[in-house]
């Protein structure tokens, strides 16, 4: 009996070892291991945006404008060999010529029109304002590139006196066609004037619908009365007395470079416009 107490004792003890030697184990399992690390998934880098590519013209044309209505000079064969150089020299496409007098009949007097053409190897197309006592007075558009049709129109409703008209003429350029306007408006017109020919104006936007138009003449400056709706005017070339341009205002041509320079013929624009197509952005 004594021997089973023993026994048991022992085996008491041996348990209660053995319990905190489980205890102590654990408690070092769970001090001495570090918390698993919880696992984060890298997002990936958003891709860089696209550049955008810059717009491409489909081709650029090269207008050049000059304003006869102030030239008090008798223009001569050699202002026209000087013009013609200038021409060349510019690679212009195409002119467009305000208050041209012509003078037909008159064999003592040079056809500035068809010499200029001849000359130049340019089509042309002529706009009568008036004709009085042989003097025919008007404005005129040369292309180096087919003329299509061309039409002249009058300015309506004008208290001034003046008969100034409008010339419209369409040109096929290649890729589409570019309808260009040369008119000389009233000198010294009237707000009421003005008004009446920018509304005539606004017409042809409506005339000339999906067609990209350019615009040149004695313009008034859009700082003191803005074009009519669909168009937009470019910035003064740099002399007063160069005529002034305006685009189709649906980003369809775009103005590239512009200057003013002196000619024979008075001052001159200079101005090259990119066409682009209007479905771009």
């Amino acid at each position: 009996t004594h021997a089973r107490r023993a026994r048991g004792f022992l085996i008491w003890h041996m348990k209660q070892f053995l319990l905190r030697l489980l205890i102590t184990c654990s408690v070092f399992l769970f001090i001495g291991c570090p918390p698993a690390k919880e696992l984060t998934k890298e997002t990936p880098p958003l891709p860089a945006p696209a550049a955008k590519k810059p717009r491409v013209a489909e081709i650029t044309v090269t207008v050049a404008s000059v304003n006869l209505a102030k030239l008090s000079k008798r223009i001569e064969q050699k202002d026209i060999d000087e013009f013609v150089r200038v021409l060349k020299g510019e690679k212009v496409d195409v002119v467009t010529l305000q208050g041209l007098n012509r003078y037909p009949g008159v064999t003592t007097r040079i056809d500035i029109l068809d010499e200029l053409s001849r000359q130049a190897e340019l089509r042309h197309a002529f706009g009568e304002t008036i004709t009085t006592s042989g003097r025919q007075n008007g404005n005129a558009i040369l292309s180096s590139y087919p003329i299509r049709s061309n039409e002249n129109t009058h300015y309506e409703g004008l208290q001034s006196g003046n008969f100034e008209a409008a010339l419209q003429v369409v040109i096929d350029c290649g890729t589409r066609d570019l309808i260009f306007i040369s008119t000389n408006l009233p000198e010294k017109a009237s707000e009421t004037d003005l008004a009446a020919c920018m509304r005539q104006l606004a017409t042809f936007r409506t005339q000339y619908d999906h067609h990209t138009i350019l615009m040149t003449g004695n313009l008034p400056d859009a700082s003191t009365m803005k074009p009519p709706e669909g168009f937009s005017a470019t910035a003064s070339p740099g002399d007063s007395e160069a005529p002034r341009v305006w685009l189709s205002g649906d980003g369809s041509v775009m103005l590239i470079n512009q200057r003013s320079q002196q000619t024979a013929f008075g001052a001159m624009t200079i101005a090259q416009c990119g066409l682009y197509r209007q479905s771009e952005p």
